[in-house]
C-alpha cells in the first residue's frame, strides 16, 4: 500500500536524554499532536460579543507544560479574521472580519478545536517504554521528516512501517531493508 492502514513508528532516543522518567515523558509529549480540543474543557459561544470562550483544564496545563502565550500564537497562525486574547476562563476568540453570527462563530469553534498547538502533525498517540536499556517511543502515525528534526531523536534507529515515506526520506535502499526487516519479522 502507499499509505499503510495503521501507520506506526518507533523513535529511540540518544543516551543522554534517557536518564529521567520525566523527561522521558516530556519528550513524549511534544512529539504527540496536541490540539486545543485535548487541553480545554469548555467551549462556549458569546454571540452578543461575537466571540468564542474557551476554557482550559488547569491540571492539563501544567502537566504539558503550556503557557497561554504559545496557545494564543498558535492559534493566532491558524485562525484567520479573529483577535485572541486571554480571558478570565481561558481565551476569548473574537471575530474582526465579518458579522460574528451563530453560523460564523460556530464554524470558528470547530476550527479551533482541531488547531495542533504542539507536536509532531499525524502522531496521535505516544507510548514510552524501555527495550534492553534503551527507551523506545512507540507512536501510532509517522512522520519521519518532522522527528528527524528533534535534537533527542536518535535519526540512526528511526523505524515504520510506512514503506514509501522511508524511501522518500532516508532512500530506496533504506526503504528495501525496512522490506527485508518486516517480512523477517512476520517470518
Amino acid at each position: 500500500r502507499i499509505k499503510p492502514n495503521n501507520p506506526i513508528m518507533s523513535v529511540q532516543l540518544k543516551p543522554k536524554y534517557c536518564k529521567d522518567d520525566k523527561e522521558i515523558t516530556k519528550i513524549a509529549s511534544f512529539i504527540k499532536q496536541i490540539t486545543l480540543e485535548e487541553i480545554s474543557n469548555e467551549f462556549s459561544l458569546n454571540i452578543m460579543k461575537g466571540s468564542v470562550e474557551v476554557g482550559f483544564e488547569e491540571g492539563k496545563l501544567k502537566t504539558f507544560g503550556f503557557k497561554i502565550d504559545k496557545i494564543i500564537e498558535a492559534l493566532s497562525a491558524k485562525l484567520k479574521n479573529t483577535l485572541i486574547k486571554e480571558s478570565k476562563k481561558g481565551l476569548s476568540i473574537n471575530v474582526t472580519g465579518g458579522s460574528g453570527n451563530l453560523s460564523e462563530l460556530y464554524k470558528i469553534k470547530e476550527k479551533a478545536k482541531k488547531v495542533v498547538i504542539r507536536g509532531v502533525p499525524g502522531i496521535t498517540q505516544v507510548v514510552p517504554s524501555k527495550r534492553d536499556g534503551k527507551v523506545i517511543i512507540l507512536c501510532a502515525g509517522s512522520n519521519l521528516k518532522e522527528i528527524i528534526k528533534m535534537e533527542e531523536v536518535d535519526a540512526r534507529t528511526l523505524t515504520s512501517n510506512d514503506i514509501i515515506e522511508i524511501s522518500n526520506v532516508f532512500g530506496i535502499e533504506a526503504a528495501r531493508q525496512a522490506i527485508i526487516n518486516e517480512v523477517s519479522d512476520v517470518l
